[in-house]
């Protein structure tokens, strides 16, 4: 079987019902402007903590934020115990297992993973 994509085709296909979809989600203009500025101020809360904790931040402007840790522990591990998940990066190239990758979630969500790597990083 062959499953790269053709010549000229997208990576992948979506249904059209899923496109239809997706395209009157995006003329809901007050819920993606209030979305975009929610995950905004929540990416600057967690830049600032994550920079806190003494881990480099990488600038980003979408909803999950790629940062490195100078510790040799493992964060994804540490958190996993506690029913969080991260996204180790370490398969990257050009990145290693000291690079993790967090969303962006809610207010409550974000307070308790920047608690929980305060616990875990020390």
């Amino acid at each position: 079987m062959d499953f790269l994509p053709k010549k000229n085709e997208p990576p992948w296909n979506i249904s059209a019902a899923a496109e239809a979809c997706g395209i009157s989600a995006l003329k809901e203009e007050k819920y993606v402007s209030e979305t975009t500025s929610y995950i905004e101020t929540q990416r600057k809360y967690l830049t600032h903590e994550l920079t806190n904790l003494g881990f480099k931040v990488y600038n980003s402007e979408v909803n999950y934020i790629l940062f490195r840790v100078n510790k040799n522990i493992n964060l994804k591990e540490l958190l996993e115990k506690n029913y969080i998940l991260i996204r180790s990066c370490s398969n990257y190239k050009g990145l290693n297992e000291n690079f993790y990758r967090i969303a962006v979630k809610s207010k409550e969500d974000n307070i308790v993973l920047i608690n929980k790597l305060k616990e875990v990083a020390k």
